[in-house]
């Protein structure tokens, strides 16, 4: 049987489940900002869907629809669009990527094109008796959008016109005004990137506001998180917490808003207010929109480890994968299995990661950490773990430096050396220098380790280690018969030491008291 008979005989379900998995690969590997292979992911799907176009009743125009979505994120416009007219020649039907794309025209102010895209949008949905209100009037106030920034409307009527037919298909709506739609299609224009429109659609229903027009605290709370979204993108991080703020102080229950917050903490390096935020968001994720979930789940988690909450971090990586398996999450259970030493945990949760990514270098090295450092140390499954991990690019330097302490126990010199300089092309690090320096000193490599011992020493800020890291330069250069240089470096290792011991003991010294400034040492 050659190949394209074997691949023809796969039932449509089988490849249904194989685009399904594919499509939640590329989001996990876009969450974690992999975006190399998202986009594999996504050609993967495109390649897929293809190939099996017969048995899946025709060619799939959402498989294209997701990658113009993802390149739309990562600001590569260009791209987005290529791939929205791809989506569009698939499926002429297809209303989300004509709206985008009409969208799209009109923030390259291509304005004639921009027209018609909107239009025939408009036709579309007449002749399609299926679509929900809220997509007929979104295709409303896209065109509102379109004579608001095309000049094309002098007296504003066309846009209002718009804007009251996209009221008049969503009457159930909790919007019930014109700023009420603008404030709707600004998040819509701003989850497609496009924030210069979604700033013209707030504008736009500010300007429509009257002092008597209802202004729910859906309306307020989706205006300020849409500003905060906005300000978020262009790094404003001041103006996006005062208005995520105001947001949850209008509606507590906000998880985008408190997720949003959380984000925007970390960005600030106030990690402890970014735990708080996130747990707020865990406690109403009912309410949290989809793609907010797993990087919620991933980023509490991380913060966890970063406190040393191990309890805590697994309990929210094991949330992730019960509400839907993926290999990151597992890997954060693998990992925090590893420093609680519960080898065994962690190697069942890494494999459970492996099946589901076995293209994650992450997970591969823990893998071949878990092999050096188990009861029993397995050095021949450690080597092939770390083969694919070097495979697949691992590039963490901490992980990194891990695995070669675990060579270096075994006494695999050559390889933990290869290990450690791997990591210093990652993150320079002077622990991981005079990591480096011990190894070559213990192959006889003298004058190259003395060159790293003097290079850790330079980035070193510990009076403590760096008295260490001279006391290891006095050694190679005796050994080397350098005797004067030696001399000088014993000199300042005994300076830095002292040094070492007065810091010491200021730090464990009692505070003065303020309030009486004569007490002595026998008063304390």
């Amino acid at each position: 049987m050659n190949l394209l008979e074997a691949t023809a005989s796969v039932a449509p379900d089988v490849v249904r489940a194989q685009l399904q998995s594919l499509a939640r690969l590329a989001w996990e590997n876009e969450v974690n900002g992999q975006l190399a292979k998202a986009v594999t992911c996504h050609m993967d799907r495109i390649a897929l869907s293809d190939k099996h176009a017969a048995g899946l009743g025709g060619y799939q125009a959402d498989v294209w629809m997701d990658l113009a979505l993802f390149h739309l994120q990562t600001g590569s416009f260009d791209k987005a669009a290529n791939c929205l007219r791809d989506c569009i020649a698939t499926d002429q039907q297809h209303i989300g990527a004509v709206q985008a794309y009409g969208a799209l025209l009109c923030s390259y102010r291509n304005f004639d094109g921009a027209d018609i895209v909107l239009k025939n949008g408009l036709l579309l949905l007449k002749d399609d008796g299926r679509a929900p209100p809220a997509i007929r009037a979104r295709s409303h106030a896209l065109l509102a959008i379109y004579y608001a920034t095309s000049g094309m409307d002098g007296t504003g009527n066309l846009r209002l016109h718009e804007l009251m037919q996209a009221l008049s298909v969503q009457k159930s709506s909790a919007f019930a005004t014109p700023t009420a739609v603008c404030i709707e299609i600004a998040a819509y224009l701003c989850e497609l990137r496009l924030d210069d429109l979604a700033r013209i659609a707030l504008e736009l229903g500010a300007a429509l506001r009257k002092p008597k027009t209802v202004y729910t605290s859906v309306m307020w709370s989706t205006e300020r998180f849409v500003q905060a979204t906005i300000q978020l993108h262009h790094d404003d991080l001041d103006g996006a917490r005062a208005s995520l703020q105001e947001a949850v102080a209008k509606d507590a229950t906000l998880a985008d808003a408190w997720y949003l917050q959380g984000v925007v903490c970390s960005r600030q390096q106030q990690l402890r207010d970014a735990i708080t935020c996130f747990e707020y968001a865990v406690a109403h994720v009912t309410q949290l929109r989809h793609e907010y979930h797993l990087p919620l789940f991933l980023q509490l988690g991380a913060l966890y480890m970063h406190h040393q909450q191990w309890t805590d971090a697994k309990s929210i990586f094991l949330t992730s994968v019960g509400e839907a398996s993926n290999a990151s999450s597992w890997l954060g259970v693998g990992v925090v299995c590893v420093r609680q030493e519960d080898w065994e945990g962690a190697e069942m949760a890494l494999a459970e990661a492996n099946i589901l990514d076995n293209t994650n270098a992450d997970v591969w090295g823990y893998l071949s950490l878990v092999c050096l450092h188990g009861p029993v140390p397995r050095p021949l499954q450690a080597e092939q773990a770390l083969q694919q991990a070097l495979r697949y690019n691992l590039a963490n330097p901490t992980l990194l430096r891990e695995i070669s302490n675990g060579f270096v126990a075994l006494d695999k010199l050559e390889i933990a050396e290869s290990l450690l300089r791997r990591s210093l092309r990652a993150q320079d690090s002077s622990l991981t220098r005079k990591t480096l320096a011990d190894v070559l000193s213990a192959q006889n490599c003298a004058e190259t380790a003395l060159t790293e011992y003097q290079q850790a020493l330079a980035s070193c800020e510990s009076m403590e280690g760096r008295a260490d890291l001279l006391s290891r330069c006095v050694a190679l250069l005796e050994t080397l018969g350098r005797k004067e240089e030696a001399h000088e470096y014993k000199a300042m290792a005994a300076r830095q030491q002292e040094g070492a011991v007065s810091e010491g003991a200021l730090l464990q010294s009692p505070p003065r008291d303020e309030n009486n400034p004569a007490s002595g040492p026998d008063d304390v």
